[in-house]
C-alpha cells in the first residue's frame, strides 16, 4: 500500500493576516512613540506640541 504524504496544510485566510500585520504595525508605532519621547529631542518635541495648542486655545479664548 503507498503512503499518502503528510495531509495538505490549511491556507490562513489573507483578511486575517493583514489584520494582524495592521495590529503588529500600531504596536510597533507605539513603542517607536514611547521610545521618541524618552529621549531629550523627543521630550522637546513633544513640549512644542502642548505649547503650541495651549496658545491656539488661548487664542480661540480670547
Amino acid at each position: 500500500m503507498s503512503s499518502l504524504g503528510p495531509p495538505p496544510s490549511r491556507k490562513r485566510p489573507l483578511w486575517l493576516m493583514i489584520l494582524i500585520g495592521l495590529i503588529a504595525l500600531c504596536l510597533l508605532a507605539c513603542v517607536a512613540i514611547i521610545g521618541f519621547s524618552f529621549t531629550s529631542t523627543g521630550q522637546d518635541w513633544f513640549a512644542d506640541i502642548a505649547t503650541e495648542a495651549a496658545q491656539q486655545a488661548t487664542e480661540q479664548a480670547n
